[in-house]
């Protein structure tokens, strides 16, 4: 049987997309047309996904997104995903793809993801938890001399959101080059800042 779905986050051998509270992590794949359910397999063997010791966690749910808590921090994980047709068939299980389970400094309101950017879209997760109550995030994107690149962009936080919220921007005003973006939230006196890198490819 050919695989009829594709792991799209996180990246491989990237780290891993946080989940709605720390020490969680989120993975994410394709959908099959006929595919009733999925199951899928965490690991941080990555020799044996299945009856070995170490931290194994396998599912069967019904979405193409799953979120694992209690992970351990700042080790590799591997994960596998197949989709139950109905029947009880199975596609057959995806190849491996790997994350490093970094869990986001506490101090750090935006991390950007991917890094480097390569077609025009600036994606970045919020970090809500730093201020509960906070319903605004700004962002903004100076070059390396420290000169301010357009207006300030303002985010307001998705009705039912949990901790972390990615967004996406986009940024085609950008030539191919290392700049920083500047995150605060509303209520917070502090900023954090991060380079980042815009390639675009000829």
């Amino acid at each position: 049987m050919a695989f009829a779905q594709n792991p799209t986050q996180p990246e491989d051998e990237g780290n891993g997309i946080p989940g709605t509270r720390a020490n969680s992590f989120q993975i994410s794949w394709s959908r099959h047309p006929q595919a009733t359910a999925y199951e899928y397999l965490v690991t941080d063997n990555p020799l044996c996904f299945a009856g070995c010791a170490g931290d194994t966690r396998q599912e069967i749910v019904s979405d193409t997104t799953a979120i694992e808590f209690d992970m351990q921090d700042q080790i590799w994980y591997y994960w596998i995903v197949r989709a139950i047709i109905e029947g009880q068939d199975t596609t057959a299980w995806t190849k491996p793809v790997s994350f490093f389970s970094l869990t986001p400094d506490a101090e750090r309101i935006g991390r950007i993801y991917p890094n480097p950017v390569t077609n025009d879209i600036l994606g970045f997760q919020i970090d809500w938890g730093i201020q509960t109550n906070a319903r605004t995030a700004y962002v903004e994107i100076f070059s390396l001399t420290g000169k301010k690149i357009g207006s300030s962009h303002t985010f307001t936080r998705s009705i039912g959101s949990n901790r972390f919220e990615y967004i996406r921007m986009g940024v085609p005003q950008l030539a191919q080059g290392i700049y920083i973006a500047m995150f605060s939230l509303e209520g917070v006196e502090q900023k954090t800042h991060q380079k980042f890198v815009v390639f675009k490819p000829q």
